[in-house]
């Protein structure tokens, strides 16, 4: 899929804001039983257990960015990368989108 695209974006965020912000939108949603895809609620009951989400998170964090890694920096795929690293620099990045 990747020689098909002219840009790769990377929201390359520190592990910290990612495990807080699935932590705050997972126990929000518990909270406010929004409905999710296919009429899905979480529960209380799957949010502590270690098949939530946050668990998920933890555990392939480190796999995933090591993969991610990997992918940015291969020879093939699109010529412009972007590697953002914190919610500023997305908010930067995006703030220029809407000029242009």
């Amino acid at each position: 899929m990747l020689s098909h695209c002219d840009t790769l974006v990377w929201l390359d965020l520190p592990g910290w804001q990612v495990m807080a912000s699935i932590t705050r939108r997972t126990f929000r949603r518990a909270i406010t039983r929004e409905r999710l895809w296919h009429g899905n609620v979480e529960r209380w009951r799957s949010v502590l257990s270690r098949d939530s989400m946050i668990a998920y998170a933890w555990r392939t964090y480190p796999r995933q960015r090591q993969h991610y890694t990997a992918l940015f920096e291969a020879e093939a795929g699109p010529a412009v990368r972007i590697r953002l690293h914190d919610r500023s620099a997305v908010d930067r990045w995006l703030g220029g989108l809407k000029r242009a």
